[in-house]
């Protein structure tokens, strides 16, 4: 499995790819699952988190960037296996109850063309089963005295997007950045690109040098600086 370690020590595996990145992150004395990926991932995803002792209901956590099918359609099933509790936007409450997030406006011709499709109603795939958060946030969370880790709000893909930052090095934004693209890091999905971009700006306040994306592969910081001085207003 790929990973990534900080200065402090804490490591950051990628448990899941394809179509939908999920990420385990092991500090000291707890581990957090960011995202689960799609139910086509379930049988690797459930391998990887064995292989890494995943699943002590006690100090582990799940933790969802923001509620659409393919970051959360495990999200019930690991729940039910570990007894894990789940830390989410509150923003996403009523989806999750739902079992369905709708897809994001298009920001480009065929994504465009994608949602105009969609809106004549939710596909069976794009459904998920519902499940119970836990912990729902509206602010900055800081969930151990560590402070290890700290999960900030980062609206604009979905109002329910949240990145989760550790040890102050390593972030994991969910959909706020995609990965995928080899000149551009803008979502080809997005519900308000200006409260994104914002998001870009609080996230490069931080201290973080790297960016994991639920899409594509890792983005530095100076990449995320680019991105960031072409798109603002």
């Amino acid at each position: 499995m790929k990973n990534w370690t900080t200065e402090k020590g804490s490591r950051i595996y990628k448990v899941a790819g394809g179509q939908s990145n999920a990420y385990l992150v092991v500090t000291a004395a707890h581990k957090l699952l960011i995202d689960t990926s799609t139910s086509a991932a379930q049988k690797n995803l459930k391998k990887n988190l064995q292989e890494l002792s995943f699943g002590n209901k006690e100090s582990d956590y799940i933790v969802l960037t923001h509620s659409h099918y393919d970051h959360c359609q495990n999200a019930a099933a690991i729940k039910d296996e570990t007894g894990c509790s789940i830390i989410m936007s509150k923003e996403a409450e009523r989806s999750v109850a739902e079992g369905y997030t709708p897809i994001p406006a298009g920001t480009m011709p065929i994504t465009k063309l994608i949602v105009s499709i969609g809106s004549k109603g939710p596909a069976k795939n794009l459904r998920y089963k519902p499940f119970k958060v836990n912990t729902l946030i509206t602010e900055t969370y800081r969930p151990f005295k560590d402070n290890s880790i700290t999960i900030i709000p980062s609206p604009g893909h979905s109002a329910d997007s949240l990145s989760i930052i550790v040890d102050q090095e390593i972030a994991l934004v969910g959909d706020t950045m995609f990965g995928i693209f080899r000149k551009s890091i803008y979502p080809p999905f997005c519900d308000d690109t200006d409260v994104m971009i914002k998001s870009w700006k609080r996230l490069l306040e931080t201290e973080c040098s790297l960016f994991l994306p639920g899409h594509g592969t890792a983005i530095t910081r100076k990449r995320l600086e680019n991105q960031y001085s072409k798109h603002k207003n």
